[in-house]
C-alpha cells in the first residue's frame, strides 16, 4: 500500500503542477466556455490533494496497527494486542483528527464542482465520492472509538467495572436474575483485575443496612426482606439499574472505585460464542456451545455439589475463560468480533452504562445502553419479571404479542395488544429436569407494559386469568410513571399451555402533522434477556385519509397496513398519509 500510495502521489504532483503552472491551462480558466471545466478539474484536484493529507496522516496508524500484529503473533503469551491497540489509539489520536478534517475539506472540494461537466471529469468525481461514501464512515467508526477507548481501558489510570451476569432463565426486566457479579480492572489496556463471584457471598456480611425494595418488587418477590444487588435490576431502564447497582454493591462490599457497570444475558454468551466458538471449562470438563449457555449453566449450578464447594464456581470459571479468549482474539478478527458486539446490542442481549459521559455516548450508539426509549409519536414496550414461585420456567416461556390500533382523526389512536404466553414445561421436565421441581409448573410474573404519557388504559382481561379481574381491578394493578413513560403493571401467573391478556387504551396526540403529510411513528422496544418474540401490528387509518409512504414490509389492504415479524430487536415503523 506504502509503496502504491507512493506512485499515486507522485503521478498526482505532476497533474496538479501542469494545471497550476501551464500558461494554456490558466488562459482556459478565464474562459466563458471552458471557465467552468477547468475550476471543475481544480476543486476536483484540491479535493484529491486533501485525500492525500489524510492517507499521508493515517498511512502511519496504519502501520502501527500491522506492528502490533506482528508482535503479538510472535509472541503472544507476551504481547497484549489490547494493550497495543490502547497505545496506538491513544498516541495517533491528534492525527486520526487531521484525517478527518482532510476528508471534510475533500467533501467541501467535491461540493463545489459544477455539474455538467465533460465525462473525464464527471467519471473522476463520481469515483472519489463512491469511495468517500465507502471509506468515510470507517474513518469515523475509528475516530468515534480513539476518542474514548484508551481512556475506558485506563490510559490515563485504571479503570475498573462492575459486571452483571444475568440468568435469562429467570427473567428480569434488564435480562435476569443476577446470580454471579465481577469485577474487572483495566490500565493502559492490560486487564490488571479480573474475577467473578456468587452475588450471595456479598449478603453474608454482617451490619448491613436494611434498603427498602420497589414496592411492586416488595410485594411479589421479596416481601419483608431488604433489597440486595441480585434483585436490583427491577426497572425496565438499564441507566436506573446501573446506578442502584453502583449503591447496592458499594453498600454491601465497601468497593466504592467502580466507573461502570455491564450487565450479560445468557443470551449474550451464546452470541459471543459465535465469535470465540465453544468455551471449553477446563476445570468440569465441559465444553459450552453456541445456544447452550443456559442449560449448561443450569445444569452445573442447580445440583447439589460437593460438600464445601460453592455452585457459582463454575458460572466464574466459565465467565473467566469467555474473558480470556474475547480479549486474546487474533487481530484478523476483530472486525468480526466488532460485529457481534453490534448484533448484541441491537438484540439487548447486553447492557453497559458507564459514568464517563463521552465513553456512554458509544456505548448509546452501539445499542449497549438498555435506556427506555425517548422517540417521538407511539411506544409500546412488554416487561416481564420471573418473581413467586421462584422457578427457571422462562427457559421453556415463549411469548407473542398481537397489536391492533386505530389511528384517529385527531392524531390519538384506539389501541388494543394481546400479550401470550406459552409455558412448556412438560410433565417429566423436558430440559429443566433435575433443575425445576415438577411440582411448581406454573410461571410466576409481574408484567409492565410501557406506554405514551396520557394514554387511559381499560384492560387487561384473560382467558385464563390468575389475579386478574375482568375488567380490571385497579387494586390489583400498579399505574404509575417509570422513565418517562406510563407503567401499568400487575401479577400474574402463567401454567403449562399458553395464556393470554388483553389490554385496550387510547393515547394522546401521536401523530405529527408535517408539510408533506401526517407522520405516525410507532417503536416497540424488546426487552433484554427474552429470545425473538413473534409480533403481529395492524394499523388502521383514519377514515378518508390516503396513504402516501409506510415502513418496508407492511402488507397494505384497503386502509390497514400489517406487518408480521420477530423482534430480533428494537421496532420502528413509519407511516405518512394525507389526513382529511
Amino acid at each position: 500500500l506504502t509503496a502504491n500510495f507512493q506512485t499515486v502521489r507522485t503521478s498526482f504532483d505532476r497533474l496538479a503542477s501542469k494545471m497550476r503552472d501551464d500558461p494554456l491551462v490558466s488562459l482556459l480558466r478565464w474562459l466563458p466556455v471552458t471557465g467552468d471545466q477547468v475550476r471543475g478539474a481544480d476543486h476536483l484536484l484540491a479535493a484529491g490533494q486533501r485525500l492525500i493529507d489524510a492517507v499521508d496522516v493515517g498511512m502511519p496508524i496504519a502501520q502501527g496497527y500491522v506492528a502490533a500484529r506482528e508482535r503479538h503473533q510472535a509472541d503472544p503469551a507476551h504481547d497484549s494486542q489490547l494493550a497495543s491497540l490502547v497505545a496506538l489509539m491513544a498516541t495517533t489520536i491528534d492525527d486520526a483528527r487531521r484525517a478527518r478534517a482532510s476528508v471534510g475539506e475533500a467533501r467541501r472540494e467535491m461540493a463545489a464542482i459544477p455539474t455538467g461537466l465533460v465525462s473525464q471529469i464527471e467519471d473522476t468525481r463520481v469515483l472519489v465520492a463512491t469511495e468517500l461514501d465507502r471509506y468515510e464512515p470507517l474513518l469515523d467508526a475509528y475516530l468515534a472509538a480513539a476518542e474514548v477507548l484508551p481512556s475506558a481501558l485506563g490510559w490515563d489510570g485504571e479503570k475498573r467495572y462492575l459486571v452483571l451476569a444475568e440468568d435469562s432463565a429467570e427473567l428480569r426486566p434488564s435480562g435476569g436474575f443476577i446470580g454471579t457479579y465481577g469485577i474487572i480492572g483495566f490500565d493502559r489496556g492490560r486487564i490488571v483485575e479480573k474475577g467473578f463471584r456468587d452475588v450471595y457471598l456479598l449478603e453474608k456480611v454482617r451490619g448491613l443496612p436494611f434498603v427498602k425494595p420497589p414496592e411492586s418488587l416488595a410485594r411479589h418477590q421479596l416481601g419483608t426482606s431488604p433489597w440486595r444487588m441480585r434483585d436490583v435490576n427491577w426497572s425496565p431502564d438499564f441507566p436506573t439499574v446501573a446506578q442502584e447497582a453502583l449503591r447496592l454493591y458499594r453498600l454491601e462490599s465497601g468497593d466504592s472505585r467502580i466507573d461502570g457497570v455491564i450487565a450479560m444475558t445468557t443470551f449474550g454468551m451464546d452470541t459471543l460464542l459465535q465469535g470465540t466458538g465453544p468455551i471449553t471449562v477446563a476445570e468440569y470438563g465441559v465444553t459450552v456451545k453456541p445456544g447452550e449457555t443456559a442449560i449448561t449453566l443450569l445444569q452445573h449450578t442447580r445440583n447439589d455439589p460437593a460438600p464445601g464447594v460453592n455452585r457459582k464456581t463454575f458460572v466464574a470459571d466459565f465467565a473467566d475463560e469467555v474473558m480470556r479468549q474475547l480479549l486474546e482474539t487474533p487481530p484478523g478478527k476483530w472486525s468480526d468480533l466488532a460485529h457481534v458486539l453490534g448484533d448484541m446490542g441491537r438484540a439487548r442481549e447486553a447492557l453497559a452504562w458507564l459514568a464517563d459521559p463521552a465513553v456512554q455516548r458509544l456505548v448509546t450508539a452501539y445499542g449497549w445502553d438498555g435506556a427506555v426509549r425517548q422517540d417521538p409519536g407511539d411506544y409500546l414496550f412488554v416487561v416481564d419479571a420471573n418473581v413467586r414461585p421462584g422457578s427457571k420456567l422462562s427457559a421453556v416461556t415463549s411469548r407473542s404479542e398481537r397489536l391492533d390500533l386505530q389511528l384517529n382523526g385527531d392524531g390519538t389512536a384506539r389501541e388494543t395488544l394481546a400479550v401470550s404466553w406459552t409455558n412448556a414445561f412438560g410433565g417429566d421436565g423436558g430440559i429443566l429436569k433435575g433443575v425445576q421441581p415438577l411440582n411448581f409448573p406454573n410461571l410466576g410474573s409481574y408484567v409492565r407494559i410501557l406506554l405514551p404519557i396520557g394514554s387511559v388504559v381499560t384492560g387487561p382481561t384473560g382467558d385464563r386469568p390468575w389475579k386478574i379481574g375482568s375488567p380490571m381491578d385497579l387494586a390489583e394493578t400498579d399505574m404509575t410513571t417509570e422513565a418517562g413513560r406510563l407503567s401499568v403493571g400487575h401479577y400474574h401467573q402463567v401454567p403449562p399451555g399458553t395464556t393470554t391478556l388483553t389490554y385496550h387504551w387510547t393515547t394522546g396526540v401521536v401523530v405529527q402533522d408535517e408539510p408533506a403529510g401526517k407522520d405516525y411513528r410507532l417503536t416497540i422496544q424488546k426487552q433484554p434477556g427474552t429470545p425473538a418474540d413473534v409480533i403481529e401490528v395492524s394499523i388502521t387509518l383514519p377514515p378518508g385519509a390516503t396513504l402516501l409512504t409506510a415502513f418496508p414490509g407492511l402488507t397494505v389492504s384497503g386502509s390497514t397496513l400489517t406487518l408480521v415479524t420477530t423482534m430480533t430487536g428494537d421496532l420502528t415503523i413509519d407511516i405518512r398519509y394525507n389526513g382529511v
